[in-house]
């Protein structure tokens, strides 16, 4: 016994004719039928006598019918919402923001815009380290993360899309003995030290110094960026970003841009390539 043999029911009742039934519950006036003798036989009771011109209900079928219509337009109510519900939380989405990107400044811009063209795509972000954001996208925790360009590929597992670009940037103390300099260029930092992330981090393919005139005369890699602001604002040393950083507001650090075509840096959103929901779909047709 199950809900489509009440509906069927209830259509043969309102049109008394198998065939009229069927119309209206777009399905074929034999499978009608055979559902209703179906019904009857579970029933244990006799529902329709058949007729050459129609059906006439039995005094058990127009007590079945009572009671129906005080149920069944609340199921389908019932039902409407739970498919409501349903394409709402498809509509919700968990994005990872990797620790140290200005949201305000760089994503803030793309997600207001996002929201404007789709008011009921709802997404909640909170940050993580970029290894972290890479496991919960692939365990699924995360629909989608955003971190750095120069993070690490996956390719075989993740999707990958830029988001924006820009050209790096030498990040220094205003405390540091080339603040203020006059006619300040990038070889003056050539014998600086240079810290930058550690390599388990990066992609492969990625050779920051190569938008530089010069080798670096040393370069420290450090586990995290806030490591990296520590000892630069300490002036122990430099570093070479982009400027999807909060270090780029920073009221203690001061910046020189590398101009270069070949050598741009900036953040990308990631997501699995398998299993993802309709809502992550819509969200990267609107990027």
């Amino acid at each position: 016994m199950n809900f489509l043999q009440f509906q069927y029911f209830m259509a043969v009742m309102e049109h008394k004719n198998f065939t009229k039934a069927a119309d209206t519950v777009y399905n074929s006036q034999s499978n009608v039928s055979k559902q209703i003798a179906k019904l009857e036989a579970e029933l244990g009771v006799v529902l329709f006598d058949r007729k050459s011109t129609g059906v006439c209900p039995t005094a058990a079928a127009e007590f079945l019918y009572a009671g129906l219509q005080a149920i069944v337009p609340d199921f389908m109510q019932l039902l409407v919402q739970t498919k409501k519900l349903q394409v709402e939380h498809q509509r919700e989405l968990k994005i990872g923001l990797c620790d140290g990107i200005d949201f305000d400044r760089i994503l803030f811009p793309v997600f207001a815009a996002i929201k404007q063209r789709a008011s009921d795509l709802h997404l909640q972000v909170d940050t993580y380290s970029t290894e972290d954001i890479v496991n919960h996208v692939l365990e699924g925790r995360l629909d989608a993360g955003i971190v750095f360009s120069v993070m690490g590929n996956y390719e075989d597992v993740l999707g990958r899309r830029p988001l924006n670009r820009a050209n790096s940037r030498i990040y220094y103390s205003k405390r540091h003995r080339l603040y203020g300099k006059k006619n300040l260029s990038v070889d003056d930092f050539r014998d600086e030290t240079f810290f930058r992330l550690s390599d388990n981090l990066l992609k492969k393919s990625y050779h920051p110094y190569d938008c530089l005139p010069f080798i670096p005369r040393k370069i420290v890699a450090l586990a995290s960026l806030n490591a990296i602001l520590v000892n630069i604002e300490s002036c122990e040393g430099v570093g070479l970003f982009g400027e999807s950083q909060v270090f780029l507001g920073k009221e203690s650090l001061a910046t020189l841009e590398i101009n270069s075509e070949e050598h741009k840096v900036g953040t990308d959103i990631i997501w699995r390539l398998k299993g993802g929901s309709h809502a992550l779909q819509y969200f990267l047709s609107l990027l």
